[in-house]
């Protein structure tokens, strides 16, 4: 009984003192300080090019990924991103780094050149011969896409039946909406916006019932330019404003 009772005074806990708001504060930007260096070295680092590629192991590195957290040569970078074009990627020349559009990327002498940038809609088989084997054919026609990392111009393509040779345009009403996708206007899809998108400004709006529509998707169009792509045009606002869109 004795013991259980020595037990039981040991481990009672005892009331914690309480420490003013300010000391606490103060505390925090102490250690806050005593981490800077720190920070400051990881951050460095994090903008420092790989010597080589983080994909093949073998070429120079030219391209940081800052979506992936990895650094290319031209070659990975192009097979890794043509069918995801919504990654931010800065290329490196002399020590200096500037950020690619979708639609860039560097060639063998480093230099920045277009590049065909797709993404894949739902496809299930051939309407003629049922076949689920597929090539991917990029055209010339071009559409733009919003999401909420802003404005992405990509190419349209087709698919072509591998087995019996038919063509089927993906950039329809159906396929785009069972991709997660809404169409900008209903007769020529030149303009696509991720759901994602709405349900962000829903959330958004419902917490800040004071921001305006335009407001926010010019901040969109903000984060493109940062990122060196197109700016968020006019009738893109007002394609995004209209009642029907939503």
């Amino acid at each position: 009984m004795q013991c259980l009772e020595k037990l039981n005074a040991s481990t009672k806990l005892k009331k914690r003192k309480k420490v003013p708001w300010g000391k606490r504060e103060e505390s925090n930007i102490e250690n806050w300080e005593e981490i800077r260096c720190k920070i400051a070295d990881v951050l460095i680092e994090c903008e420092t090019l790989k010597k080589n590629c983080d994909n093949c192991q073998a070429e120079k590195a030219v391209i940081r990924c800052t979506s992936c957290v990895q650094a290319f040569c031209f070659q990975c970078d192009i097979n890794i991103h043509m069918n995801d074009p919504f990654h931010d990627r800065i290329s490196y020349e002399n020590g200096f780094g500037l950020p690619l559009s979708c639609c860039e990327s560097l060639d063998e002498n480093f230099a920045i050149q277009n590049q065909e940038k797709i993404i894949k809609f739902s496809y299930d088989c051939c309407t003629v011969c049922s076949s689920t084997l597929k090539e991917i054919v990029p055209t010339k026609e071009s559409c733009v896409v919003l999401n909420i990392k802003g404005r992405f111009d990509i190419n349209k393509y087709i698919y072509v039946c591998s087995s019996c040779g038919s063509k089927y345009d993906p950039f329809n009403l159906k396929c785009i909406l069972k991709s997660n996708y809404w169409p900008g206007t209903p007769s020529s899809i030149s303009l696509i916006i991720d759901v994602e998108l709405f349900r962000m400004w829903d959330l958004l709006r419902k917490r800040s019932p004071g921001i305006a529509e335009n407001c926010f998707l010019q901040s969109l169009g903000d984060y493109s330019k940062l990122n060196n792509r197109l700016k968020i045009e006019n009738y893109l606002l007002r394609i995004m404003l209209s009642d029907n869109v939503h």
